[in-house]
């Protein structure tokens, strides 16, 4: 029976990946149906590095080990410091206590910040030197770390005590946050003859370290104040200052002065700027000569809170009331000419307020002697007092602020048939005002978080924070420019994901200078996948690139430079966005999307066993790892899995997949900048039920387990019996270890090669490649060949492959 050769003996490079989706008998000849623990040399291919433990015990939570659910790194650019955190499953946040790949003895680190049980896999963002994390159940919370530059330092030499709102000061902020030059504090009076400093901060503090250039050296002891949610200021609980020697504060350069984070502080307006502010004062003069070059702080984690971006709002409308007649006037000019005693003044407001900026200009009340009495709406359409009352304006004599403690049972009303809804307060006096009394009103409004629900993700995006909440789950909330507590005002911006429907969106990235936002996939019409474009709230603009794909959780997609990718004409070099969809692995450049997992698409084929698990859309993982240019993917593959248990990996430099088989399997994966050693970036991983943070792409093992490395080549003609006469392989030369060769004939062994093992070791010593040709003799009609090291501590770098098939035309 005549036999024709099917090709010649010349090897040909080995490069390709896995096809999972197609029948195995209907591959190409020399497709691989599988590909395991591999990276791809291109051309070539080589067993994958292992993995390792970075720590030695792994965390756990009631007699069970957590799930790590993300890990992210902070670094800060003004500032030396970076921070590795590992969220875990019983809602802890840990921080290494080494960063890698230093190997802690002991625990990973130890707990940074608690949140609630239940939480889903975080978004974590930086802006400036602030970092933003979001969990899905907590509010978003806002963490500085230590060693951030205060955004104010104001130095008060007054004639008396500073009011409420100050103006007046000295500003050295430049000057203690890292240019040259510094504060001058010489002379500074004691609080008692109204000497201070101001200091405010982007995030609440709990202490603050001193670079001082000329020390003081009189005798004096040093406090600090915080803004109470009563609007008033308090001493701080806890103060310790280590700046001090010899009775004399700021005399050690280095030195903090630290405290017990208050837990009813609140942000306060002065100096044109809200924010979290501290007021530092002595009680005795420093001497002639002090001067402190740069300020620092520590900050805690915190829930978000909406601050008001510093802008005074004008009021909707003002009502006066007359004799037996409501007078209705602008916030810019408002007739008070002889007011008499008790007489109203109505202020109309869209949002709660807790101070008033009266402006007198040129036509004060000159009735001298006069208190200010305020109340608000409560919702039942009465007045109710907003309690004491700080009056700067000394009742209209002079220009000034009025604030209160802000009302948090103020309620909205539609007041004496207006066509709208607001926030009034009543203004009274305890006196007529002068005749051709006329004022400007503006207000300083208070906003609360909690309108918006809790949280669900984040997004760096234009200098700004981009927001998620549980309520009005597709819209994203854009914060003030470099303000991410600022969600008010004429830079903060509303953006509506999608195309109408309320899918809850899921993740979102920075791409180019957009952002893409992905919402959730529900029913048969899917998700959404939305281009967001521009650079302030007047420009954002939105293309929908897909109303069906939408995107997973937030841990599951990764933007990639330098893509290589191939049109009809041509082929080009793109930025892309991968990330993972019920549908498969997705990839867009920002104006299509394109399913690239049609290889292995029996992974998202419902009617296939292995499918992923529907109700586990949160557990699954996309990370780019930038060692080999390949991104690796987590699935809960199957019927019965709670974790990721099948581990995709694909080449994109070959457009090919594979599939690791990790011995302890990871539920996430992220790039952090080495600690120590020569190599820059490393590739870490969690664990999905043990506790363990790990290195990965180190070592020949996972741990202690060998790593199984092998591939499967078809070999078939299409329906015809052949017979494998020959074959060679090349490798490249290692010291120990072995090839092992197995022929299957239609899914079972042939013993006919059974226990064939190739050696890897050089023939002669330097040699850099191993050779081996081999006769067999093995016929059947669908034959795979299996190349594999499983061996524990071994490497295998597979080169070239040659075959001589025959078919048997007349079989």
């Amino acid at each position: 029976m005549a036999q024709e050769p099917l090709g010649s003996m010349i090897s040909t490079p080995l490069q390709g990946g896995a096809i999972t989706r197609t029948e195995r008998a209907l591959l190409p000849a020399g497709s691989f149906s599988w590909a395991q623990n591999i990276r791809s040399e291109h051309p070539g291919i080589k067993k994958r590095k292992g993995q390792r433990r970075l720590h030695t015990i792994g965390d756990s939570h009631n007699a069970s080990y957590n799930k790590v659910l993300t890990l992210y790194q902070f670094e800060k650019s003004e500032v030396s410091e970076t921070r590795l955190f590992a969220q875990m499953s019983d809602g802890d946040i840990l921080e290494a206590t080494n960063d890698p790949p230093t190997v802690t003895t002991g625990a990973f680190g130890s707990e940074s910040h608690s949140g609630s049980t239940g939480q889903k896999a975080a978004s974590w963002g930086v802006l400036g030197d602030v970092l933003v994390h979001s969990n899905g159940v907590d509010q978003h919370q806002l963490f500085s770390g230590t060693e951030s530059y205060v955004d104010k330092f104001i130095v008060f030499k007054g004639s008396a005590t500073p009011p409420d709102v100050p103006t007046e000061g000295e500003d050295y902020s430049d000057e203690v946050s890292g240019s040259s030059g510094s504060a001058v504090l010489d002379d500074l009076p004691a609080w008692a003859s109204h000497g201070c400093f101001f200091i405010k901060t982007p995030v609440r503090a709990t202490s603050f370290k001193f670079t001082i250039s000329k020390q003081n050296g009189n005798s004096a002891t040093l406090t600090c104040d915080y803004r109470k949610s009563d609007g008033t200021w308090a001493e701080v609980s806890g103060g310790t200052d280590t700046t001090t020697s010899g009775g004399a504060t700021l005399q050690v350069t280095g030195g903090t002065f630290s405290f017990t984070a208050p837990t009813d502080e609140k942000p306060h307006y002065q100096y044109g700027e809200c924010g979290w502010w501290y007021r530092f004062r002595t009680d005795a003069a420093l001497d002639s000569e002090v001067e402190i070059s740069a300020v620092t702080f520590t900050g805690l984690w915190q829930d978000l809170e909406n601050v008001w971006n510093g802008i005074p709002q004008d009021l909707i409308e003002v009502w006066v009331e007359g004799t037996d007649v409501w007078y209705n006037h602008s916030s810019g000019a408002i007739d008070l000419d002889a007011l008499a005693s008790g007489n109203k003044i109505l202020l109309f407001c869209t949002d709660p307020i807790e101070a008033v900026y009266w402006d007198v200009g040129s036509t004060p009340n000159t009735n001298t002697g006069l208190t200010m009495t305020i109340k608000y709406t409560d919702g039942s359409g009465s007045f109710t007092t907003v309690g004491t009352v700080t009056d700067e304006s000394d009742g209209l004599t002079k220009s000034g602020w009025s604030t209160f403690q802000r009302q948090t049972t103020a309620r909205p009303v539609q007041y004496e048939g207006t066509m709208y809804y607001a926030y009034v307060y009543e203004v009274t006096f305890d006196g007529a005002l002068s005749a051709d009394t006329q004022v400007g009103a503006m207000i300083w409004p208070v906003f609360d978080i909690d309108e918006y629900g809790k949280s669900r993700i984040n997004c760096i995006w234009a200098n700004r924070v981009v927001y998620s909440f549980d309520k009005w789950q597709q819209y994203l909330y854009v914060s003030a420019q470099n303000a991410p507590f600022v969600l008010n005002g004429e830079d903060y911006g509303i953006l509506e994901a999608g195309d109408g429907r309320s899918n809850r969106c899921v993740a979102a990235t920075r791409f180019y200078n957009e952002m893409i936002v992905w919402q959730e996939e529900k029913g048969k019409e899917g998700g959404c996948t939305t281009l967001f474009q521009g650079y302030s709230p007047t420009t954002f603009g939105k293309l929908l690139l897909s109303s069906r794909i939408g995107g997973l959780n937030a841990k599951s997609h990764a933007v990639v430079d330098g893509v290589l990718t191939a049109t009809a004409t041509d082929e080009e070099i793109k930025t892309l966005a991968f990330w993972l969809s019920r549908y498969g692995v997705c990839a867009t450049d920002g104006r299509t999307v394109h399913i690239i997992s049609d290889e292995i698409g029996n992974y998202f084929d419902p009617s296939k066993d292995e499918c992923i698990r529907r109700g586990y859309e949160d557990e699954h993982w996309l990370e780019y790892d930038s060692s080999a240019n390949v991104l690796r993917i987590g699935l809960v593959s199957g019927s019965s899995a709670t974790v990721p248990n099948v581990f995709p990996v694909f080449d994109i430099t070959d457009k090919t997949w594979s599939f690791d088989t990790p011995a302890q399997e990871l539920s996430c994966m992220t790039e952090v900048s080495a600690g120590s050693g020569d190599v820059a970036v490393l590739q870490i991983g969690g664990g999905v039920d043990d506790g363990f943070v790990y290195q990965l792409n180190y070592g020949s093992n996972d741990v202690n387990t060998p790593i199984d490395t092998y591939v499967d080549i078809v070999l078939n003609g299409s329906g015809l019996y052949i017979t494998l006469t020959e074959y060679t392989i090349r490798c490249v030369a290692k010291d120990v270890g072995g090839i092992d060769v197995t022929i299957m004939d239609n899914n079972l062994e042939n013993t006919r090669l059974k226990d064939l093992t190739l050696s890897m070791a050089p023939e002669r010593p330097g040699q850099t490649y191993r050779r081996h040709r081999k006769t067999c003799e093995i016929t059947g009609h669908e034959l795979v060949m299996r190349l594999r090291n499983a061996a524990d501590a071994e490497e295998m770098h597979l080169l070239d492959l040659g075959l001589m098939v025959k078919a048997w035309l007349g079989r």
